[in-house]
């Protein structure tokens, strides 16, 4: 009960930044419960490399425009990201959940990419960035996290432990930290909040229709037709 009641505090805390004109941003949470704290890849013992989570379409309710992300912090040390540059990018895999390639991280890169953030981070738990559209019709969506200029890390500080689902929760991982090393796949993946707009499809639909031309009104004197004038 307390895992679940937390991360509906963070969907709360999120609806209440909605503009109350327009209702548009929403957000859900993947995978919906936690587990165990995790310091991949924002925490201060990983080093520099490569993090990816992918994401079970299923779990989305249909095309959205991702606004931003957002991880649940451990209770325990200090909030927030270990100081470094990251790099986020967005695609969608056709990798499964708990198959992603842990060997050729570059493998599990699919259509549609784009990058989503490049900056620092230090502290917070929240990264926004570039909208970034996402069909889940079209496979499962993956994140891409490059992790650079992280420094030393500090035996007397820990920071940055975010909390991650069980096994196969609608989510899962590949990794390269050459610092560690570590290098590979696992069946678990942080919990993440999505900030979405949710894109109507049948109003795009009906955008998307060919042109269709009306029936002509009746001649009236003084139109052309085939030339003459009617009169």
């Amino acid at each position: 009960m307390k895992v679940l009641f937390r991360i509906l505090v963070v969907l709360v805390a999120w609806s209440a930044l909605v503009s109350p004109a327009t209702g548009s941003t929403k957000a859900v949470a993947i995978p919906s419960t936690y587990y165990l704290p995790n310091l991949m890849p924002f925490g201060d013992a990983t080093g520099n490399g490569t993090y990816q989570q992918v994401y079970d379409a299923t779990r989305f309710p249909g095309t959205i425009i991702i606004r931003s992300l957002s991880f649940v912090p451990q209770d325990f040390g200090l909030p927030g990201f270990f100081p470094g540059k990251y790099e986020i990018s967005f695609s969608v895999t056709p990798k499964l959940v708990c198959g992603l390639d842990g060997n050729d991280l570059s493998q599990n890169i699919g259509s549609n990419s784009l990058l989503f953030f490049k900056g620092k981070l230090d502290g917070g738990v929240t990264i926004r960035g570039k909208a970034y559209t996402y069909d889940p019709t079209q496979g499962n969506l993956l994140v891409t996290i490059k992790v650079t200029g992280k420094p030393a890390p500090d035996p007397d500080i820990l920071q940055a432990a975010m909390m991650r689902g069980t096994d196969c929760d609608g989510s899962s991982r590949a990794y390269n930290f050459p610092q560690e090393p570590a290098m590979g796949a696992d069946n678990v993946g942080l919990v993440t909040i999505f900030v979405y707009s949710p894109v109507n499809v049948n109003s795009v639909q009906r955008e998307a229709q060919p042109f269709r031309k009306s029936r002509p009104a009746a001649l009236a004197v003084g139109d052309v037709k085939n030339g003459p004038i009617v009169r």
